[in-house]
């Protein structure tokens, strides 16, 4: 009985595919920002959102686009307005940022609780294009986070994980 539910067990998991994480401190690929304060403090990515358009770039990840169609972003965020907008830009390693190729980020919650976007590529609510995500065949990628475009003097927005997955992955 013991070897049919490792078995079985072996059998669930075996097809199941990790999420690709960004790790968020400057070992790991996080270099550049513009827009504001950026600190990454005990793991979580922490903006001062003092300009429009904070911007925090990601460089050399290592993400499927074939597979990994759904990012989730754990955040919380303060002192922001009632409605914000935000993209995700992504791009062969190397690249630059192109309007074509970016998700949409749904408007913000700001009550200082965590919360998770998760955002797929088969929505076009959140991708116009979803063959410009699918369609990428680069092995590396760069990724672009703006949280919010929005101007929020004394706003704050806390990133904890960023995660590219599978749609079926939890």
């Amino acid at each position: 009985m013991k070897k049919y539910f490792v078995l079985l067990c072996v059998l669930l998991f075996a097809g199941s595919v990790p999420c690709a994480e960004v790790l968020l401190d400057k070992e790991n690929g996080f270099e550049f920002f513009t827009g504001g304060s950026v600190k990454v403090i005990d793991g979580i990515l922490t903006q001062q959102v003092v300009v429009p358009d904070t911007q925090v770039y990601f460089y050399d990840l290592a993400i499927d686009p074939a597979k990994e169609t759904v990012i989730e972003i754990i955040y919380r965020a303060s002192g922001l307005p009632e409605r914000t907008t935000g993209e995700i830009f992504f791009m062969p390693a190397g690249g630059k940022p192109d309007a074509k190729r970016c998700f949409r980020l749904p408007s913000l919650k700001s009550d200082g609780l965590w919360h998770a976007i998760r955002v797929s590529a088969s929505d076009r609510k959140y991708l116009a294009d979803p063959e410009s995500w699918r369609g990428m065949k680069a092995k590396r990628y760069d990724i672009r986070l703006d949280m919010i475009d929005q101007v929020a003097p004394g706003g704050v927005i806390e990133v904890r994980s960023i995660r590219f997955c599978a749609p079926e992955h939890p």
